[in-house]
């Protein structure tokens, strides 16, 4: 593999990790939102 080749192929995975967390940043802010609307439901 050439130096670019490595290069491209470790900035691929920085990218796709950087998305994950975002997904999972925001999958955790809907659950917490899901969560307070069923407690709501809950104590009505």
């Amino acid at each position: 593999m050439t130096i670019d080749a490595v290069l491209q192929n470790v900035w691929n995975n920085c990218v796709s990790l950087f998305s994950l967390k975002n997904n999972f940043k925001e999958r955790g802010q809907n659950w917490g939102y899901f969560r307070a609307h069923e407690n709501s439901e809950q104590q009505i």
